[in-house]
């Protein structure tokens, strides 16, 4: 992702204008157990790109080249994942949302010029703010009670009986 950009933000600099948008996740604020290498993947690119954001300006490109980052909750793309957050439960406790309403959500935070854009609803948005607020044992337990007894997400090894 960061050679991609790296890449095309040459190209907004020699034209003095463009746009960036790098999807992260909801996970990207939210240290979820049971999804380590995704929740770091997530962290990363919201780094990225607030250093990103950070360079541009510094170069004078602060005004001309925006960038922003989309930190969706569950999106409704794949019926694997789907069903399986069906069989947790968890399509109950997180909102589900349509590609078409992320990218909806997506659009008018670019058009309205926000750094960070969230396409979640507003519990889940309460939720992110207060695992930041609160103190981490806090925390703990507050993700612990939304995840619940949720198997690991990263054991990809094959069991035999």
């Amino acid at each position: 992702m960061l050679q991609t950009i790296r890449t095309f933000v040459e190209g907004m600099k020699q034209r003095r204008r463009g746009y960036i948008l790098a999807v992260s996740s909801i996970l990207g604020y939210i240290p979820m157990p049971r999804a380590v290498s995704y929740v770091a993947t997530k962290f990363a690119v919201r780094g990225m790109m607030q250093a990103l954001q950070r360079e541009l300006a510094m170069d004078g490109f602060g005004e001309t080249i925006g960038a922003s980052t989309l930190f969706p909750t569950f999106i409704a793309t794949r019926k694997e994942l789907m069903d399986l957050l069906s069989e947790l439960s968890f399509d109950e406790k997180l909102a589900v949302l349509t590609p078409e309403s992320v990218a909806d959500t997506a659009i008018d935070g670019m058009l309205r010029g926000y750094s960070s854009i969230y396409a979640a609803p507003f519990f889940i948005r309460l939720f992110m703010y207060l695992s930041q607020l609160l103190p981490s044992a806090l925390s703990a337990l507050l993700i612990g009670t939304v995840m619940g007894d949720v198997p690991s997400l990263m054991d990809r090894t094959k069991k035999t009986d």
